[in-house]
């Protein structure tokens, strides 16, 4: 627990957010880690719907924002179960501007972030990684 707790508060300064004022109980209600399967795509026909650069959110991604390695795709069941929002932030410093396909080759895609590269090449060597996250949620109206 105060691992996690410490995890929560480097999180919270690499945000740029005030730990100072929120209690360990307060970092635990607004923030959570969880563990998920985390894939790459790219701004390629292949794996885009439509505009390659344009996000569920109908964010106009530019290539800068692909360079500077900003947004995810999450799994609907994610979006569900923590009720993210367009904006709210992952931490491994990417904002929640898409979602994912139900499915995937066939299968349906749980528990799932997918990052937002700027190559095929780039997404293709990231791979699949089991990670943790912390979910920072932009509004608190929920």
């Amino acid at each position: 627990m105060k691992m996690v707790i410490q995890t929560l508060i480097l999180a919270l300064v690499f945000l740029g957010i005030q730990a100072d004022y929120l209690s360990p109980a307060e970092i635990e209600s607004k923030y959570e880690m969880i563990e998920v399967t985390v894939t790459a795509y790219s701004p390629d026909k292949a794996q885009t719907v439509g505009d390659v650069f344009r996000t569920a959110s109908n964010l106009r991604v530019t290539p800068l924002d692909l360079w500077q390695m900003k947004y995810v795709a999450v799994s609907r069941d994610l979006k569900e179960r923590y009720r993210l929002r367009w904006g709210d932030v992952i931490f491994i410093g990417f904002e929640v501007q898409d979602l994912m396909g139900e499915y995937a080759g066939g299968k349906k895609v749980v528990n799932t972030v997918d990052l937002f590269l700027r190559s095929r090449k780039i997404a293709k060597n990231f791979g699949r990684q089991k990670r943790k996250i912390i979910i920072v949620r932009k509004n608190e109206a929920r």
